[in-house]
């Protein structure tokens, strides 16, 4: 075959040579907008992996506040937790540089799942539903603490070429009043025990537990069960063992138990001697003891008084004793009661409901046996009371008397010495 001209041949070289050209432009181009997304995802990257460290940061400020309020609980009242609120807001201001301002935006539902179904969550006046309470079923006092993070941008350094404007950081935890041994409670005394001159012993399988307590100058005895205190007590003189300090408020073992329900007569009998045998039913105006005295079996509720005094004296065999609002019970000096309880453990021997005093004069004697609960009321004993079960009172104190516990402590389960931990 003959070859192409000359001119053809530039031709060819020439048309090729443009190609090339405009290859080259192309690939420029590929590279500078593979280079911008290229940028903007590293940027994007960037930005996330500020966010994720942030979240962390989120989620330990959580972790360290809880923790913050919950060492705080024993300072609460019943409708305040000021302290551990403030203990809250302030490590948070320092771990997550949280301005207090934004708490009163926060709203948040603490987990109501698993362990937490039965919590009762209340905000005790933190002000914010970020910052909650919860007491578990039993308990008079809070044991828990929800604590949610007011949300916070992580913002955008490098991504908001390609429209990323970061992310919503926040973070909850709830941390609480974790036990590490349990105990059965012979002895619960939901604010103060003391023994001004007197002794208080607890004997059998139960311990004692009192928010508060004081064996000067007298003593408190508890063996083999151990002293559970809420708050550090101001001398350890007087007790047979050191107090352990729980921090944990006094659970009311028979807070939730309902009132026993007397027989429906209404005896209309004022005065007991002689041996006289008393029916069981309403006592509307209490009940006066000068003489022997005998309760026989049933439910025995009083609204007034019941005063036994010199000479005398009170028996019962399978009766429980209600005592109401405005009654109380006076064991005098010269007089005694000894009371025993229903065979069933599920039933108490004395119930008072609502503040009831209950005095026990110097060289008086009163036995009960069978579960006593007064939670809202006083026991005073100058003279000698005796519980064969588990007694539980909101205060007692022996003055120059004694009161002794005997129990098997089983139906009252207590917390002893607690650790403060994360529980969700």
């Amino acid at each position: 075959m003959g070859q192409r001209p000359a001119s053809a041949r530039r031709l060819g070289l020439l048309h090729v040579t443009r190609w090339a050209d405009h290859d080259d432009g192309v690939i420029a181009i590929l590279v500078a907008i593979l280079a911008v997304v290229l940028f903007g995802l590293g940027a994007i990257v960037v930005d996330l992996g500020f966010a994720r460290q942030l979240k962390q940061q989120a989620v330990d400020s959580a972790d360290a506040a809880s923790l913050a309020a919950v060492s705080d609980l024993q300072s609460c009242t019943r409708f305040r937790c000021t302290r551990a609120t403030q203990s809250a807001k302030d490590s948070v201001r320092l771990n997550f540089d949280t301005a207090a301002a934004a708490w009163s935006s926060c709203t948040a539902v603490p987990p109501q799942d698993g362990n937490l179904s039965n919590v009762t969550w209340r905000q005790r006046r933190s002000g914010t539903s970020c910052i909650q309470y919860g007491t578990q079923p039993g308990q008079t006092r809070p044991s828990l603490v929800f604590v949610a993070l007011p949300p916070r941008d992580s913002g955008s350094f490098l991504g908001g070429a390609l429209g990323y404007r970061g992310l919503t950081i926040s973070a909850s935890t709830v941390a609480g009043v974790i036990p590490t041994t349990a105990a059965p409670c012979a002895l619960c005394v939901l604010d103060t025990v003391e023994a001004d001159g007197g002794a208080i012993t607890v004997t059998g399988h139960g311990s004692l537990y009192a928010t508060r307590g004081d064996a000067t100058p007298g003593a408190i005895t508890v063996d083999p069960g151990g002293i559970f205190l809420t708050e550090e007590p101001d001398s350890v003189v007087g007790f047979n063992k050191r107090p352990v300090v729980t921090g944990q408020p006094v659970l009311d073992p028979f807070g939730a138990k309902p009132v026993p329900t007397p027989d429906d007569a209404e005896p209309d009998v004022r005065g007991c001697k002689d041996d006289v045998e008393l029916l069981p039913g309403t006592y509307a105006d209490g009940l006066t003891v000068t003489g022997p005295c005998r309760l026989t079996p049933g439910t025995y509720a009083f609204d007034g008084d019941v005063d036994v005094r010199a000479g005398g004296v009170l028996v019962g065999d399978g009766v429980t004793l209600v005592f109401r609002h405005d009654s109380g019970l006076t064991v005098a000096t010269g007089g005694s009661m000894s009371v025993t309880g229903p065979a069933s453990a599920a039933d108490v021997v004395l119930f008072a409901q609502g503040s009831v005093p209950l005095d026990v004069e110097a060289g008086a004697g009163l036995t009960l046996v069978g579960d006593v609960y007064a939670g809202d009321s006083q026991l005073s004993s100058p003279g000698t009371t005796a519980v064969l079960g588990s007694l539980v009172v909101k205060r007692l104190t022996a003055t120059a008397g004694s009161v002794a516990v005997t129990s098997e402590g089983t139906a009252v389960p207590q917390v002893g010495r607690p650790d403060l931990g994360l529980v969700r």
